[in-house]
């Protein structure tokens, strides 16, 4: 298992993937919630230099868990 911060240079498959989970985590919650404000969310977090960061733990191309703070 892999567990690493990611980075300006995320590629769009890792940022759908990372989505993908964090949308899961919120419908759970059963907060209301939009796929495409969160991709959006994930990628300005990514692009900007802000203090939020994103952690990942991957295995075998599947992300296992994430976290952003």
């Amino acid at each position: 298992m892999n567990v690493y911060q990611l980075s300006s240079q995320t590629d769009e498959d890792m940022i759908e993937k990372v989505s993908k989970l964090l949308m899961k985590q919120i419908t759970r919650s059963e907060q209301d919630g939009s796929y495409d404000k969160l991709v959006k969310g994930v990628k300005l977090a990514l692009d900007e230099q802000t203090a939020s960061r994103i952690v990942v733990a991957e295995s075998d191309d599947e992300v296992l868990g994430v976290a952003f703070f």
